[in-house]
């Protein structure tokens, strides 16, 4: 796999952020009309393990964009907003099989605080 010094630093964040913005969409259109948990897709999973092991902050970055598309950019966000403890809950199911169950408690503690801090919220507001 290559290392993030490959591939520019501009080009990586306008893929990430399109990724972001795609997630959310495909999230919402599973998680809207049957009010359910939300999904993170395989793919994106396997750009967050990738994401976290080179750069955490990136990692809760990417993360922050999706729940940001979810709760305040996309005019089809489910309505109660999805809370951030509940898109941590199913993170793993997203993450390659094997991802170390360490990595992903450290995953979820970072970023149950970047996520609120990066959207200017104090902790759980729903």
């Amino acid at each position: 796999m290559s290392s993030r010094s490959d591939v520019p630093d501009e080009v990586l964040t306008r893929l990430l952020v399109a990724t972001a913005c795609h997630e959310a969409e495909m999230i919402i259109r599973e998680h809207r009309p049957k009010n359910s948990d939300p999904r993170i897709g395989d793919d994106t999973g396997k750009i967050l393990a990738w994401l976290w092991r080179l750069d955490p902050d990136r990692a809760t970055n990417f993360l922050t964009d999706i729940v940001a598309e979810l709760r305040h950019h996309n005019p089809r966000a489910p309505k109660p907003r999805i809370k951030v403890s509940e898109f941590l809950k199913v993170i793993d199911g997203a993450l390659p099989h094997g991802f170390p169950p360490a990595e992903l408690a450290a995953l979820r503690r970072k970023a149950a605080i970047d996520i609120p801090s990066r959207l200017g919220e104090d902790g759980e507001k729903p």
